[in-house]
């Protein structure tokens, strides 16, 4: 079985943590040892989190890691390579 590339937060768990600990985000960037915008991409849902660094926010937030991550992570999608057919060649008939 492949290993996941990463994972989801639970955002609103998160959330939730944040708040109740009174967390900003530059405060959870350097919890993670992240700058502010990785912090930001990570909560918006645009960048993925590896289980040592979920292991570390959860410690954070003084919660488990369960709590953080989401119970069904979505598959891996490769976003750079399209759904389209391959162009094929045609050969050329030599003139005549």
């Amino acid at each position: 079985m492949p290993m996941p590339a990463g994972y989801r937060l639970n955002v609103a768990a998160v959330r939730a943590r944040m708040a109740a600990c009174r967390f900003t985000h530059a405060r959870l960037a350097a919890e993670l040892g992240i700058t502010r915008a990785g912090a930001t991409n990570i909560l918006s849902g645009n960048q993925r989190i590896s289980l040592d660094r979920a292991a570390r926010l959860a410690r954070a937030l003084r919660t488990i890691p369960q709590t953080v991550i989401e119970d069904h992570p979505e598959p891996r999608v490769n976003r750079h390579r399209k759904n389209k057919p391959r162009k094929t060649t045609t050969k050329r008939t030599p003139p005549q």
